[in-house]
This record gives C-alpha cells, sequence and structure tokens, in this order.
C-alpha cells in the first residue's frame, strides 16, 4: 500500500528491506523509518516538512571535483606485469604472461623527473605521493623499489614539497628477509588474498607471522557469489589481521567468476546473512568486529557514511589528481585503465594531454547524467571509470548498473542495521563512531513519526 501511496521522485526515495520501510532525503542525508506510520498521516508529514525545505534541492550543492586544480597529488608507477599469481579479480591477468615492456630504473626516475618538474612548474606545494607495483606483484621486483626509494631521497632537497613512497598489496607468496624487514620499519601491509585459491589462503596465513605485532596488517578480500558465511570469512581473518576489507571487483565477462542476475541475487542473501549475525551479537563483540573493518570495506564504508552525512561529490581522483604510468610509460587515469587509449592521457614521450583531464571529470561523480538523479549518489560519489569500462551483456543490461545494483544495496542493508542498533542501544552508535573516530550526525529520531515532534518542539515552526 505505501509504495503505491508514495512514489519516490528525485528529491525523496521510498525503499523497502527486510518487510520495513524507509524514506531518504537524498540532499540533507537523512533517513527514516516509516514502519507503522498510516499512510495519510505520513503524507500530512511530509507536505510539512517540504514547507522548510524538507524533500527539496537547497539550490546547487558545491562541486568539489570541479575546485581540484590542476595538480598531481599522486602517480602509480607500473614497471611491469609480472605475478606469480593468476587471481580471477586482477584487471592485469590477461597481460600477466606476454612478452610485455617494463621499465627500468632510469625509466622510473625519468618518470619522477617528469611530474616532480611539472609540479614545480604550477607552482605546487602539495606532497607528491608515489605507489608502485599496482598491475604486478611487489615482492618480486623489491630490490628495484628500494632503488627507486633511495633515488627520492637523493632528489628530495631539490623540491619544495614532499615525496612519500607507498608498496603496494603484496599476495604475500613470496617473501624475502629483506621484505620482512623494511615491513616491520614501515609498520604497515596490505595483502590482497584470493580465497578461490587455497594454496595461496595456507601460504599467506604462515607467512603473515613473520611480521612484528607492531606492524598494523590490514587484508584485503574481493567478494564474489560463491563466498558463503561472510561473517566466518570476516572473523577467520580478524585473527590473524588488524583490520580485513571485503569488497566487490569488476571483471570482465569472461571471468572465472563474472557478475550475473543469479551471482547478484545469491550475493543480495549472504549480505542480509551477514546483518542477521550482526544485529545477534553483544554489543561489545559487534563494536570490535565494526572497528576491524578495513578501510576498503563496503560495508564500513556504507555504515560509516550514513552515520557522517559527508557528501561524496567525485567517486576519486583518477585522471583528476591520480595517474597511473603503463609499463611502455604511457599515462592513464587509473591501473584499471591501463591499455585503454580512450583513456590515454598523455605518455613520457609526448606529455600530458591537458585538454583530456577535464573529460574525466564529467563522468566520474555526481552530476554525470547517469547518477545526478540517483537517490545514493552522495554517499558513492559517481561512477567508476573501470566499472564503466568493463561492461558486457548481463541479461540485456550493462555492468555499471550491476554496481550500482550492489551500492543501494549495502546503502538499504546499511541503513536498516543502523537503524536496529539504535532501537537496541541509542547510545550505541555513538560508541561505534567515537572508536572509529569518525562523526555520528544521526543525532536525530530514526522514526519519522518521533522525528516529526521532535522537528516541531526543537523548531517552533511546525
Amino acid at each position: 500500500m505505501l509504495s503505491v501511496m508514495i512514489k519516490s521522485s528525485d528529491d525523496m526515495y521510498l525503499y523497502e528491506i527486510n518487510d520495513h520501510f524507509f524514506i531518504l532525503d537524498p540532499y540533507s542525508q537523512m533517513f527514516w523509518s516509516v514502519k507503522d506510520i498510516e499512510v495519510d498521516n505520513l503524507l500530512l508529514i511530509i507536505e510539512r516538512l517540504k514547507k522548510y525545505n524538507f524533500f527539496k534541492q537547497r539550490g546547487e550543492f558545491a562541486d568539489e571535483y570541479k575546485k581540484l586544480k590542476e595538480d598531481i597529488k599522486h602517480i602509480v608507477i607500473n614497471p611491469t606485469f609480472k605475478c606469480n599469481l593468476d587471481c580471477w579479480y586482477c584487471y592485469s591477468i590477461d597481460k600477466h604472461h606476454k612478452n610485455l615492456d617494463e621499465m627500468s630504473l632510469n625509466d622510473i626516475q625519468k618518470t619522477i623527473f617528469f611530474f616532480a618538474n611539472y609540479k614545480n612548474e604550477i607552482k605546487s606545494t602539495t606532497p607528491l605521493a608515489i605507489s608502485m607495483f599496482f598491475t604486478s606483484e611487489i615482492t618480486l621486483d623489491f630490490s628495484l623499489f628500494r632503488e627507486v626509494e633511495r633515488f627520492i631521497s637523493q632528489i628530495q632537497n631539490d623540491y619544495s614539497f614532499d615525496f612519500y613512497l607507498f608498496p603496494a598489496s603484496t599476495n604475500l607468496m613470496t617473501v624475502s628477509d629483506e621484505f620482512v624487514d623494511f615491513i616491520n620499519k614501515y609498520g604497515y601491509i596490505n595483502v590482497s588474498l584470493d580465497l578461490e585459491n587455497k594454496e595461496q589462503v595456507e601460504t599467506l596465513l604462515k607467512n603473515i607471522s613473520r611480521f612484528g605485532s607492531a606492524v598494523v596488517k590490514h587484508c584485503i578480500i574481493p567478494l564474489n557469489s560463491k563466498m558463503n558465511n561472510l561473517f566466518k570469512i570476516y572473523t577467520t581473518f580478524m585473527k590473524s589481521f588488524d583490520y580485513v576489507s571485503m569488497r566487490p571487483v569488476r571483471v570482465t565477462s569472461n571471468s572465472k567468476i563474472p557478475w550475473t542476475e543469479k551471482s547478484i541475487y545469491d550475493f543480495k542473501q549472504e549480505l542480509a546473512k551477514l546483518i542477521e549475525k550482526l544485529l545477534s551479537l553483544k554489543e561489545e563483540e559487534l563494536v570490535k568486529f565494526l572497528y576491524k573493518l578495513g578501510s576498503s570495506d563496503y560495508l564500513a564504508k556504507f555504515i560509516d557514511r550514513i552515520t557522517s552525512r559527508k557528501k561524496y561529490y567525485s567517486r576519486c581522483l583518477a585522471g583528476k589528481n591520480e595517474i597511473a604510468i603503463s609499463p611502455n610509460m604511457n599515462f592513464y587515469p587509473c591501473s584499471g585503465l591501463i591499455g585503454n587509449e580512450k583513456y590515454k592521457i598523455g605518455s613520457l614521450s609526448e606529455g600530458l594531454f591537458l585538454k583530456n583531464i577535464p573529460n574525466l571529470k564529467k563522468t566520474n561523480n555526481v552530476i554525470n547524467s547517469q547518477c545526478k538523479k540517483c537517490p545514493i549518489r552522495f554517499y558513492c560519489g559517481g561512477l567508476c571509470l573501470d566499472w564503466l569500462e568493463k561492461q558486457y551483456p548481463i541479461d540485456g543490461r550493462r555492468t555499471n548498473s550491476i554496481e550500482c545494483e550492489i551500492n543501494i544495496h549495502y546503502f538499504k542493508l546499511c541503513s536498516f542495521f543502523i537503524f536496529k542498533i539504535s532501537k537496541i542501544n541509542s547510545k550505541l552508535l555513538d560508541l561505534i563512531s567515537r572508536k572509529k573516530e569518525i562523526d555520528n550526525r544521526l543525532f536525530y529520531p530514526l522514526d519519522f513519526k518521533d522525528f516529526s515532534f521532535f522537528f516541531q518542539s526543537s523548531s517552533n515552526l511546525w
């Protein structure tokens, strides 16, 4: 009845999850449960709130991506495609066993000089972050990484901005003493795990013990629909890692585990089971679990963003402040797009194609044609260019719509989860937020009827 009487629009999103209806104001990012409210009363409250600019766009929101200067803050140098695994989710899997170009130390030095001098020309004072080996396995060429580290220390004093060098995620299949010593001093390690590869699981769990207790250990596990009991997967690896992230990844149609209508359905069912399990935990167990979710985790992302109500105007900095360099020294917005000539934005020999960069701003942000009317656009930040390019027909649909469906389902489940824990203990969300050092801006009643009384009493304008 409710969905018949009230229709979602650009200004109001009505959704159902677990037989429970909610309303979202996309602009304020406030959401409410509308369960057990009579339709006539609900419509009356909505109309009253509209008089005070709820469910209305309050002018044009600041387009944060337009404020970004044409400054390069992060470069990802990919010297090679060499890897000792063929993970089903890797965006370079088709290049691993081909005799392709590789960068020498001299090539890498020229690349760093190119971007450092570019920053000098535009009088940038922001640091230049440098990452390496996003398209390969860092432990196979770790000596090259150390040579680059020494080179950066030699040129640092020649520039007015700082340089930072970051190691990429590792599959931890091959671990040298030099790598262990470096990580123990560096203090942080990202490990990417293919849960389908049992040999990697065993090797990884053995090798992670070689690092000191002071090292912050983060495990990233790409999600797929074949995974059962997500809670068990999380908690199994939380025993060996400080943080665990699970996230869906973009894959092509020839992937070992492609996205299909059935796999999306199965995936949604597993997510629902995870939320149900979390709601059954004792408060102390729940807080501990949520705290150990890593920075790349989708569950954490949506819980944190719903709680903080922070707006994300752009999906990422790809092509705007961040550039990936291929082994043949061509420039692309991100490592996932290497080889896609449509997105080439320069090369070491040709320079930066500055005229191409503004076009990227029209795509991976909240005002592109596919996102500007999406109710959760400020939680998501817009399209991922890599998802967009790995499009293939799925029962007549395109891949980027699959990602959107996954994101919306995460939002629905996480908002339901937040509402339920607020009912269990009104201070629990504050406790979780403080533990994770995020702002809790859900400071209003999440029940719509209660909110109407709250607003009436606090505003004196009803």
